[in-house]
Protein backbone atom coordinates (compact mmCIF):
# COMPACT_ATOMS: atom_id res chain seq x y z
CA UNK A 1 0.00 0.00 0.00
CA UNK A 2 1.53 3.47 -0.63
CA UNK A 3 1.12 6.43 0.99
CA UNK A 4 0.80 10.14 -0.38
CA UNK A 5 3.80 12.14 0.97
CA UNK A 6 2.96 15.14 -0.80
CA UNK A 7 2.11 16.26 -4.17
CA UNK A 8 5.83 15.34 -5.36
CA UNK A 9 6.55 12.01 -3.18
CA UNK A 10 4.52 8.62 -2.65
CA UNK A 11 6.12 5.95 -0.50
CA UNK A 12 5.20 2.54 0.42
CA UNK A 13 4.01 1.72 3.70
CA UNK A 14 7.13 0.77 6.50
CA UNK A 15 6.53 -2.90 7.00
CA UNK A 16 7.72 -2.71 10.57
CA UNK A 17 5.35 -4.18 12.80
CA UNK A 18 4.12 -2.40 15.22
CA UNK A 19 2.24 -2.61 18.27
CA UNK A 20 -0.43 0.00 20.21
CA UNK A 21 2.15 1.85 21.59
CA UNK A 22 4.02 2.43 18.03
CA UNK A 23 7.23 0.44 18.88
CA UNK A 24 8.56 -1.94 16.21
CA UNK A 25 8.77 -5.87 17.26
CA UNK A 26 11.90 -7.08 18.89
CA UNK A 27 12.62 -8.85 15.49
CA UNK A 28 12.18 -6.13 12.74
CA UNK A 29 12.71 -7.10 9.37
CA UNK A 30 15.73 -4.55 8.01
CA UNK A 31 13.51 -4.83 4.85
CA UNK A 32 13.14 -0.69 5.14
CA UNK A 33 10.85 0.94 2.54
CA UNK A 34 10.11 1.70 -1.08
CA UNK A 35 10.17 5.13 -1.46
CA UNK A 36 8.92 7.13 -5.31
CA UNK A 37 9.90 10.69 -5.30
CA UNK A 38 11.34 14.29 -6.69
CA UNK A 39 13.98 15.07 -5.09
CA UNK A 40 16.70 17.99 -5.50
CA UNK A 41 19.55 19.39 -4.53
CA UNK A 42 22.03 22.85 -5.43
CA UNK A 43 24.97 20.87 -7.66
CA UNK A 44 28.41 22.20 -8.13
CA UNK A 45 27.81 23.65 -12.01
CA UNK A 46 31.53 22.38 -12.64
CA UNK A 47 30.68 18.87 -11.55
CA UNK A 48 27.03 18.20 -12.84
CA UNK A 49 25.31 17.32 -16.19
CA UNK A 50 25.45 18.81 -19.20
CA UNK A 51 29.04 19.67 -17.87
CA UNK A 52 29.80 16.17 -17.01
CA UNK A 53 28.18 12.99 -17.38
CA UNK A 54 25.69 11.99 -14.91
CA UNK A 55 27.56 9.14 -13.06
CA UNK A 56 30.78 11.93 -12.73
CA UNK A 57 28.36 13.95 -10.18
CA UNK A 58 27.81 11.21 -8.11
CA UNK A 59 31.36 9.47 -8.03
CA UNK A 60 32.41 7.90 -4.79
CA UNK A 61 36.23 8.44 -4.82
CA UNK A 62 38.43 9.15 -1.95
CA UNK A 63 37.50 12.59 -1.10
CA UNK A 64 33.66 11.68 -1.40
CA UNK A 65 34.79 9.14 1.69
CA UNK A 66 36.59 11.75 3.44
CA UNK A 67 33.86 14.12 3.53
CA UNK A 68 31.39 14.49 6.75
CA UNK A 69 27.66 14.14 6.22
CA UNK A 70 24.65 13.50 8.38
CA UNK A 71 23.70 9.55 7.96
CA UNK A 72 27.39 9.70 6.30
CA UNK A 73 30.36 10.06 8.76
CA UNK A 74 33.86 10.18 7.28
CA UNK A 75 35.60 7.61 6.16
CA UNK A 76 32.52 5.17 7.48
CA UNK A 77 30.30 5.56 4.26
CA UNK A 78 29.36 8.02 1.52
CA UNK A 79 26.12 9.55 1.20
CA UNK A 80 24.52 11.72 -1.65
CA UNK A 81 21.62 14.00 -0.55
CA UNK A 82 18.89 15.35 -1.26
CA UNK A 83 15.77 17.51 -0.23
CA UNK A 84 12.25 16.29 -1.08
CA UNK A 85 11.12 20.39 -1.59
CA UNK A 86 12.93 23.44 -3.63
CA UNK A 87 12.80 25.29 0.12
CA UNK A 88 14.31 22.31 1.90
CA UNK A 89 17.23 22.56 -1.14
CA UNK A 90 17.83 26.25 -0.80
CA UNK A 91 17.93 25.54 3.57
CA UNK A 92 20.00 23.38 3.04
CA UNK A 93 22.63 25.52 0.60
CA UNK A 94 22.01 28.31 2.76
CA UNK A 95 23.26 26.32 5.88
CA UNK A 96 26.42 25.32 4.18
CA UNK A 97 27.71 28.95 2.75
CA UNK A 98 27.32 27.79 -0.65
CA UNK A 99 26.77 30.36 -3.24
CA UNK A 100 23.75 29.16 -5.68
CA UNK A 101 25.14 31.18 -8.90
CA UNK A 102 27.93 28.85 -8.44
CA UNK A 103 25.32 25.81 -9.06
CA UNK A 104 22.61 23.96 -10.69
CA UNK A 105 19.69 23.11 -9.32
CA UNK A 106 19.59 19.20 -9.82
CA UNK A 107 16.03 17.76 -9.65
CA UNK A 108 15.46 13.45 -9.75
CA UNK A 109 12.47 10.92 -10.24
CA UNK A 110 13.73 8.45 -7.88
CA UNK A 111 12.64 4.97 -7.06
CA UNK A 112 14.81 3.24 -4.27
CA UNK A 113 13.96 0.49 -2.35
CA UNK A 114 15.72 -0.40 1.24
CA UNK A 115 15.29 2.75 2.87
CA UNK A 116 15.25 3.38 6.31
CA UNK A 117 12.73 5.67 7.14
CA UNK A 118 13.55 7.77 9.65
CA UNK A 119 10.34 9.89 9.42
CA UNK A 120 8.59 7.08 10.73
CA UNK A 121 8.38 6.31 15.02
CA UNK A 122 8.95 2.46 13.78
CA UNK A 123 12.21 3.55 11.95
CA UNK A 124 13.33 5.62 15.02
CA UNK A 125 12.50 2.96 17.44
CA UNK A 126 14.76 0.67 15.52
CA UNK A 127 17.71 2.71 15.13
CA UNK A 128 17.35 3.16 19.29
CA UNK A 129 17.00 0.14 20.45
CA UNK A 130 19.60 -1.66 18.20
CA UNK A 131 22.55 1.25 18.86
CA UNK A 132 21.80 2.75 21.72
CA UNK A 133 21.37 1.81 25.55
CA UNK A 134 17.84 3.90 25.54
CA UNK A 135 15.51 1.50 23.70
CA UNK A 136 12.29 2.88 25.37
CA UNK A 137 13.36 6.30 24.43
CA UNK A 138 10.33 8.52 24.26
CA UNK A 139 9.07 9.55 20.48
CA UNK A 140 9.81 13.38 21.03
CA UNK A 141 13.48 12.46 22.49
CA UNK A 142 14.11 10.16 19.28
CA UNK A 143 13.55 12.49 17.27
CA UNK A 144 15.04 15.58 19.00
CA UNK A 145 18.79 13.45 18.95
CA UNK A 146 18.04 12.43 15.02
CA UNK A 147 17.53 16.04 13.74
CA UNK A 148 19.87 17.75 16.79
CA UNK A 149 20.94 21.09 14.66
CA UNK A 150 24.88 20.48 14.26
CA UNK A 151 26.04 20.55 10.96
CA UNK A 152 26.25 17.36 9.48
CA UNK A 153 25.12 15.75 12.17
CA UNK A 154 26.54 13.69 15.22
CA UNK A 155 27.69 10.46 16.75
CA UNK A 156 24.66 9.17 16.70
CA UNK A 157 23.36 9.49 13.04
CA UNK A 158 27.21 8.74 11.74
CA UNK A 159 26.96 5.22 13.42
CA UNK A 160 23.29 4.89 12.38
CA UNK A 161 24.47 5.26 8.57
CA UNK A 162 27.96 2.90 9.08
CA UNK A 163 25.21 0.33 10.22
CA UNK A 164 22.24 0.41 8.32
CA UNK A 165 24.67 1.06 4.74
CA UNK A 166 26.16 -2.62 6.03
CA UNK A 167 22.51 -4.29 6.74
CA UNK A 168 21.04 -3.92 3.62
CA UNK A 169 20.16 -0.31 3.42
CA UNK A 170 20.39 1.71 0.41
CA UNK A 171 19.47 4.96 2.36
CA UNK A 172 17.67 6.83 4.43
CA UNK A 173 14.96 9.32 4.77
CA UNK A 174 15.04 12.03 7.63
CA UNK A 175 13.19 15.22 8.79
CA UNK A 176 15.20 18.08 7.76
CA UNK A 177 17.04 19.63 10.41
CA UNK A 178 17.47 23.52 8.51
CA UNK A 179 13.63 23.53 8.06
CA UNK A 180 12.81 22.78 11.70
CA UNK A 181 15.34 25.13 13.43
CA UNK A 182 16.73 26.82 10.78
CA UNK A 183 18.92 27.54 8.14
CA UNK A 184 21.65 29.74 10.24
CA UNK A 185 21.59 27.71 13.51
CA UNK A 186 24.21 25.39 13.13
CA UNK A 187 24.97 24.13 16.51
CA UNK A 188 23.51 22.99 19.31
CA UNK A 189 23.03 25.99 22.07
CA UNK A 190 22.92 26.38 25.83
CA UNK A 191 20.22 28.89 25.34
CA UNK A 192 18.06 26.43 22.55
CA UNK A 193 14.58 27.61 22.27
CA UNK A 194 11.86 25.59 23.18
CA UNK A 195 11.30 22.20 20.79
CA UNK A 196 9.58 23.26 17.69
CA UNK A 197 6.93 20.33 18.54
CA UNK A 198 4.65 19.47 21.50
CA UNK A 199 5.69 16.07 22.83
CA UNK A 200 2.15 15.80 23.65
CA UNK A 201 0.61 15.63 20.04
CA UNK A 202 4.04 14.32 18.27
CA UNK A 203 1.87 12.64 15.68
CA UNK A 204 0.27 15.52 14.32
CA UNK A 205 3.68 17.78 14.35
CA UNK A 206 5.06 14.70 12.04
CA UNK A 207 2.29 14.54 10.03
CA UNK A 208 2.71 17.91 9.13
CA UNK A 209 6.71 17.96 8.60
CA UNK A 210 5.80 15.30 5.80
CA UNK A 211 3.17 17.57 4.05
CA UNK A 212 5.37 20.46 4.14
CA UNK A 213 7.81 18.37 2.78
CA UNK A 214 10.40 18.95 5.07
CA UNK A 215 12.31 15.34 4.64
CA UNK A 216 15.76 14.92 3.21
CA UNK A 217 16.62 11.79 1.57
CA UNK A 218 20.77 10.43 1.91
CA UNK A 219 21.64 7.62 -0.84
CA UNK A 220 24.75 5.80 0.41
CA UNK A 221 26.03 4.52 -2.70
CA UNK A 222 26.82 6.26 -6.04
CA UNK A 223 26.32 3.36 -8.69
CA UNK A 224 23.32 2.35 -6.24
CA UNK A 225 21.36 6.15 -7.19
CA UNK A 226 22.86 5.74 -10.75
CA UNK A 227 20.14 2.59 -10.87
CA UNK A 228 17.68 3.97 -8.73
CA UNK A 229 17.44 7.73 -10.88
CA UNK A 230 14.82 7.43 -13.15
CA UNK A 231 15.09 10.67 -14.78
CA UNK A 232 16.87 14.07 -13.81
CA UNK A 233 16.90 17.90 -15.54
CA UNK A 234 18.85 20.89 -14.86
CA UNK A 235 17.72 24.49 -13.75
CA UNK A 236 14.11 23.57 -14.70
CA UNK A 237 15.17 22.41 -18.72
CA UNK A 238 13.46 19.71 -20.43
CA UNK A 239 14.00 16.13 -18.52
CA UNK A 240 16.45 13.01 -19.12
CA UNK A 241 16.25 9.61 -18.95
CA UNK A 242 18.68 7.59 -17.17
CA UNK A 243 20.03 5.07 -19.37
CA UNK A 244 21.07 3.29 -16.64
CA UNK A 245 17.84 3.45 -14.68
CA UNK A 246 17.24 -0.10 -12.80
CA UNK A 247 20.27 -2.08 -13.82
CA UNK A 248 22.33 -3.92 -11.43
CA UNK A 249 25.08 -2.55 -9.60
CA UNK A 250 27.73 -5.36 -11.58
CA UNK A 251 26.75 -3.99 -15.24
CA UNK A 252 27.22 -0.39 -14.23
CA UNK A 253 30.45 -1.28 -13.08
CA UNK A 254 31.50 -3.42 -16.12
CA UNK A 255 30.04 -0.26 -18.23
CA UNK A 256 31.70 2.48 -16.39
CA UNK A 257 35.61 0.68 -15.73
CA UNK A 258 36.33 2.10 -19.42
CA UNK A 259 36.68 5.53 -17.37
CA UNK A 260 40.29 6.44 -15.63
CA UNK A 261 38.40 8.49 -13.30
CA UNK A 262 35.91 5.80 -12.19
CA UNK A 263 37.94 2.88 -12.31
CA UNK A 264 40.11 4.26 -9.49
CA UNK A 265 36.75 4.03 -7.22
CA UNK A 266 34.89 1.04 -8.83
CA UNK A 267 33.30 -1.77 -6.82
CA UNK A 268 36.42 -3.34 -5.75
CA UNK A 269 37.58 -0.21 -4.09
CA UNK A 270 34.17 0.17 -2.59
CA UNK A 271 34.24 -3.28 -1.02
CA UNK A 272 37.55 -2.51 0.67
CA UNK A 273 36.02 0.34 2.09
CA UNK A 274 33.37 -1.76 3.49
CA UNK A 275 35.49 -4.62 4.32
CA UNK A 276 35.78 -3.54 7.92
CA UNK A 277 32.74 -4.02 10.49
CA UNK A 278 32.38 -2.89 13.78
CA UNK A 279 29.42 -1.17 15.57
CA UNK A 280 28.93 -0.22 19.22
CA UNK A 281 26.70 1.57 20.97
CA UNK A 282 25.56 5.14 22.24
CA UNK A 283 25.48 5.69 25.56
CA UNK A 284 23.11 8.04 27.24
CA UNK A 285 23.54 9.20 30.97
CA UNK A 286 20.33 8.32 32.90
Amino acid sequence: MFKLLSQIALRKSSDFSTDQDRRVSEKPPLCGTELICRCLRYHNSCNAPPTVPLWRAFLDDEAKWMSQGRFAGSQSNCGHFFSLSKNGAVAEAEHYGIDLNSTVLFEAILSADRILDLTDVGGMTLVFRTLTNRPTASDSFMLDELIEEDTSGTGLTDLIGYWASRNGYNGVLFFNPRLIWGAEVKKKSRTRPRLPWDPEWLSFYLEDFIKKDMVNLVIFRGVCLLSKLKEYRVNNKVWTNNPYFEWPDENIDLNLRRFSEYSSSDLNFQSDKFRTYYVGQVKYEY
